[in-house]
């Protein structure tokens, strides 16, 4: 190679390669212009309790955080698969620590319904809105309401029929009959939260379960305040508790 030799670019050349690199930098700038954008919508999805699924066969469920259901207890946003069938139920006693409530024949139905004991929301394939809210109850006993709702086209909640579901209040100091109760309740809480939680077809998935298990201490006792949880009781307690369980269908 002749050592005066001069690496030469012809016009068409020169063009091609400032396209590219200005087309590189154009890239990486409105790269990192959208990427906050996209953590943005992350955010106000994750705030509104939007379902970003990245499998529509499986069942999903995620939590509407209150600011969007202010007069509402708890709220979840739910997606059944095409093809597939639910049913929310809604029970305020003997719930267990794991597994789901031994109910029996539970209700059945379009919409929503049930007994006093239980209630229901029907599911079909789709996306639904699950309401919880306390409900007014005669002395001595407690109420929840399980309503099922929709979006209208100014995302405000759009409430459908419900089922109203009692049982006795929880126990207190008047109605304890021992003077070892200490009027309080260890509560035990566990819901599906703001990312959305999935199950396999045909599974079962807990929505919401809180447990309240009454504090006793001997009067001669002394009260110590400490930092540590107490352990849950494995036996059935009063509380509150919501699933999704598919429909079987009967051979």
């Amino acid at each position: 190679m002749s050592p005066h030799f001069r690496p030469r670019l012809s016009l068409l050349n020169l063009l091609l390669i400032t396209a590219l690199v200005a087309t590189g930098l154009m890239t990486g700038m409105l790269w990192r212009e959208v990427g906050p954008l996209r953590q943005e919508v992350a955010r106000l999805h994750a705030e509104r309790g939007s379902i970003r699924f990245n499998d529509p066969t499986k069942l999903t469920a995620i939590r509407i955080p209150n600011d969007f259901v202010p007069d509402q207890w708890r709220a979840f946003r739910v997606h059944v698969p095409k093809g597939q069938v639910y049913y929310a139920y809604l029970v305020l006693e003997d719930i267990p620590k794991e597994g789901l409530p031994e109910c029996g024949d539970k209700p059945t139905g379009t919409y929503t319904g049930g007994t006093d004991q239980i209630g229901y929301a029907h599911l079909e394939a789709g996306e639904h809105l699950l309401y919880l809210a306390r409900d007014s109850a005669d002395e001595g006993m407690r109420a929840m309401r399980l309503t099922m709702g929709g979006i209208t086209f100014t995302n405000m909640p759009l409430y459908d029929k419900s089922a109203r579901v009692e049982a006795p209040a929880l126990l207190s100091k008047e109605t304890a009959g021992e003077s070892s109760f200490t009027g309080t309740h260890n509560v035990f809480s566990n819901l599906v939260g703001f990312e959305p939680e999935t199950v396999e077809t045909g599974e079962p998935l807990v929505l919401l379960r809180v447990r309240y298990s009454p504090v006793y201490r001997s009067p001669d006792e002394p009260m110590v305040i400490t930092s540590w949880s107490p352990s849950e009781p494995h036996g059935l307690l009063e509380g509150v508790m919501l699933w999704l369980e598919p429909v079987v269908e009967q051979p």
